[in-house]
This record gives structure tokens, C-alpha cells and sequence, in this order.
């Protein structure tokens, strides 16, 4: 079993390539204003209804993001319940012992969690850049610690365009205590 962990940093994703290639396809938050038409196989929402309408008031998450959600036809994982038709809860708990300690910080952490608590085999990370000097820049550790978990689990990880290697060098100048950012 592969999977693709979609963001929305690269746009010009080959989407169906990976389809072709036996990929589940995962992504994240508002993902039908990047790629309009998408039918994810599975969507992770980790934010409060709160969280969500400031993201509006920012630009994101433009129009019924719960109309989007359920017309996808995805599995939609939360964290907190938005009221959704395929909507799963993350199970923080079950997660949580999977891996001993509480390790999320951010949305692609609770992919991770997912994809190893599924036995996939393969993740391959496309668009999620996590840049420097961008709200995301903290995340790094994080990343890394899921990458590593999932290898040290047998699980191949490919991080498309060489974010990998950007991240490692990053990761050393960024001073953050990453654990239970989301737990």
C-alpha cells in the first residue's frame, strides 16, 4: 500500500501518475482551491470551526469548505467534529500509543500517524515545503521525527524536490519544543 501526502506548494503534481501507480491519494485542509475537481481518497482536518473561519477571514477556505468536504466523496479525519458525512475522528489516544509520546505538529503528522497505524508501505510527500522564515518553520523537527518514525517502521518515504535535505539543515538553528503542539 502507497500513499501521497499532497500540499499545496507544488501545483503541477501528477496526480494521475500516482493514481496509476497503485497511490492513495491524502491531503489536507482546503485542497479544492488548489486542485479543483480532486477526488482525495482521504482529507485531514485537524482545526475548530474557529480556527477555520479566521482562515477565511485570511483568504483561505473560501465558500462551504463542509459542502467541499462531503462532495469530495473522501474520508474526512478531524480532530474535533465539523458534522460532515464521511467524517472520522482522529482517535488522538489510539495514536498517541501507537508512538509513546504525542508527536504532532501539524496536519502531516496526523497523516503520518494514519499511514503507519495502516501498515502502508510507502509515503511519498509532494508539496508540503514547510519553508524558512513562514508559520510553518517550527514544524520542521516534527517532520523529521515523523519521517523517522515511519523509516525506523520499514516504511519507504520519499520527500519530492529535496525538502528533505533543506530540512535537515534547517532543523538545527530552530529552537521549538515541536511535542503536543497538537496533542
Amino acid at each position: 500500500m502507497k500513499v501521497l501526502f499532497l500540499g499545496f506548494a507544488n501545483l503541477s503534481v501528477d496526480l494521475e501518475k500516482y493514481q496509476a501507480d497503485g497511490f492513495a491519494v491524502w491531503t489536507m485542509n482546503d485542497f479544492y482551491q488548489w486542485f479543483p475537481g480532486l477526488k482525495p481518497d482521504m482529507v485531514f482536518e485537524i482545526h475548530k470551526e474557529g480556527e477555520i473561519e479566521l482562515s477565511q477571514q485570511q483568504g483561505r477556505f473560501q465558500g462551504d469548505y463542509k459542502q467541499h468536504y462531503n462532495e469530495s466523496g473522501a474520508d474526512i479525519v478531524t480532530r474535533f467534529s465539523h458534522g460532515l458525512e464521511n467524517e472520522c475522528d482522529v482517535k488522538l489516544d489510539v495514536l498517541t500509543k501507537t508512538f509513546g509520546e504525542k508527536f504532532f505538529v501539524g496536519t502531516f503528522s496526523f497523516m503520518f500517524a494514519w499511514a503507519i497505524q495502516m501498515h502502508f508501505k510507502q509515503i511519498a510527500i509532494e508539496g508540503i515545503y514547510l519553508r524558512e522564515h513562514s508559520e510553518y518553520t517550527t514544524q520542521i523537527p516534527g517532520m523529521l521525527r515523523n519521517i523517522y518514525e515511519a523509516r525506523r517502521r520499514k516504511i519507504e518515504v520519499n520527500v519530492i524536490g529535496g525538502w528533505e535535505n533543506t530540512w535537515l539543515s534547517l532543523a538545527p538553528t530552530i529552537h521549538e519544543n515541536w511535542k503536543e503542539i497538537y496533542g
